[in-house]
């Protein structure tokens, strides 16, 4: 009969310890969705906006103007105010300047983001 207590307790326990320990280890779904969230704004935040040459394409619907950029630096989409749309690239005229700045869509950029990841 001590033998078997002995058994049990030499099997059962440490099971039962590996399993607390490997939950603790392991991030849980909420935190790993939120890494995934901030990564995706940090993505967004670095990779949303352009400036391109406006060839004066009147195709080009524009959705406002943006102030002047302070030296070369592309402005983020925070910076300008802008929204960014689900399913929609917008375009903006930008002060004083022959540029555009270009904002893509969150389709556009879940996209490159899954893609940036492999």
């Amino acid at each position: 009969m001590i033998k078997l207590i002995v058994i049990f307790c030499a099997v059962v326990f440490p099971i039962c310890t590996f399993s607390q320990n490997s939950k603790a280890i392991q991030p849980s779904k909420t935190e790993s969705k939120q890494q995934s969230t901030e990564s995706f704004d940090k993505y967004c935040l670095k990779n949303a906006t352009s400036l391109i040459q406006n060839s004066g394409d009147k195709s080009i619907k524009f959705a406002g103007t943006v102030q002047k950029l302070k030296g070369n630096k592309v402005p983020t989409f925070k910076e300008c105010g802008i929204t960014l749309k689900e399913n929609e690239t917008q375009y903006f005229k930008i002060e004083g300047s022959d540029q555009i700045l270009a904002v893509k869509s969150l389709f556009v950029l879940r996209l490159n983001h899954q893609n940036s990841k492999k």
